[in-house]
């Protein structure tokens, strides 16, 4: 069980407005959470995301990814 996950977006320079906050809460097998992003023709295609997770092996778990759109 994952918990107090959060993600945050690491393109700042990008100027993009992100409405809400992403803090997903906690995380099992059995639950899943499903996000749209909506860009403008001329938006970079890779975002740059980090995700930061408590678990019962560690408290301070962080993965950094880049996703490229198609």
């Amino acid at each position: 069980k994952a918990t107090n996950v959060k993600v945050e977006w690491l393109n700042e320079s990008d100027r993009i407005h992100i409405r809400g906050y992403f803090n997903i809460g906690d995380l099992t097998t059995q639950n899943k959470r499903v996000y749209y992003l909506h860009v403008g023709v001329g938006h970079p295609n890779i975002i740059h995301l980090r995700y930061t997770w408590s678990d019962d092996l560690n408290a301070e778990n962080i993965y950094e990814e880049k996703l490229q759109f198609a």
